[in-house]
């Protein structure tokens, strides 16, 4: 498994970025005819591009299971266009995934290989970026992860004008029930959504209420699972495990 930090320029964002990236490293080099399943993989709130790396095994479980591994930073963007800031969304939705596949041509084009998970606001983002591009992502992996349209940020405003603005948050684009109920209208596939919380976490009623729209519709579409973890709270032991158990739920198993 190869490690590696890439250092390019975005033309969305118009400035110099960062992202870590774990390849596989092929046993017979002149074998070229392998394409690598991808792992889109979102940083919290307080985080960057290193916090997977730093955090938890993921080294060891792309290893295990023969993928490549993306991680961004994207600062408090929360993985979308801000209001007042650059259009992350733009940017981690779909022109990184052009960017890594010029750099990377073993990277599978295919969307029911390219999977985009993240935690908290990252988890917020993944669900996002997911919906919003159900073309190039075939599943989301959203860990501890709530609508910011179901956030109280009565004490909170500064931060709302510059992520969301004025804008009605439950009728707007920023809304991840929104941005779903948008897609199934739209008659696109939908990606298939695993999501997990913690019992102790205290953004659980609002990971609770995203369970509730995913379980909505009939029959399914979302092929939505939702893993409800006794015990843990808002931290890494949760997501390390919840990363490999969405990884197995997709059929991307240790070889």
């Amino acid at each position: 498994m190869a490690f590696m930090e890439v250092q390019f320029y975005s033309e969305v964002l118009k400035m110099d970025m960062a992202a870590y990236v774990l390849m596989p490293q092929p046993k017979n080099p002149e074998d070229s005819g392998e394409s690598y399943k991808t792992l889109w993989l979102y940083h919290g709130g307080s985080g960057d591009h290193t916090g997977w790396l730093r955090e938890s095994r993921i080294e060891t479980y792309a290893k295990q299971r023969n993928i490549a591994v993306i991680m961004p930073g994207v600062h408090k963007s929360c993985f979308i266009n801000m209001n007042m800031g650059m259009r992350y969304g733009d940017f981690v939705g779909r022109e990184l995934v052009e960017i890594m596949r010029g750099f990377f041509p073993r990277l599978s084009h295919r969307r029911e290989d390219n999977f985009v998970s993240g935690l908290s606001n990252g988890g917020y983002g993944c669900i996002h970026v997911g919906l919003s591009n159900p073309d190039i992502y075939g599943a989301i992996g959203a860990f501890s992860a709530g609508d910011k349209a179901d956030v109280d940020f009565t004490n909170r405003q500064k931060e709302k004008q510059i992520l969301f603005g004025d804008v009605d948050m439950p009728n707007s684009p920023y809304c991840l029930k929104y941005v779903g109920r948008k897609l199934m209208e739209s008659g696109q596939t939908p990606p298939v959504v695993y999501h997990a919380c913690g019992t102790e976490d205290p953004w659980l009623a609002q990971n609770n209420l995203m369970r509730d729209f995913f379980t909505s519709f009939p029959d399914d579409p979302f092929h939505y699972h939702y893993d409800l973890v006794e015990g843990y709270g808002h931290q890494w032991e949760l997501w390390d495990m919840e990363i490999q158990k969405f990884l197995d739920y997709m059929g991307v198993t240790p070889k």
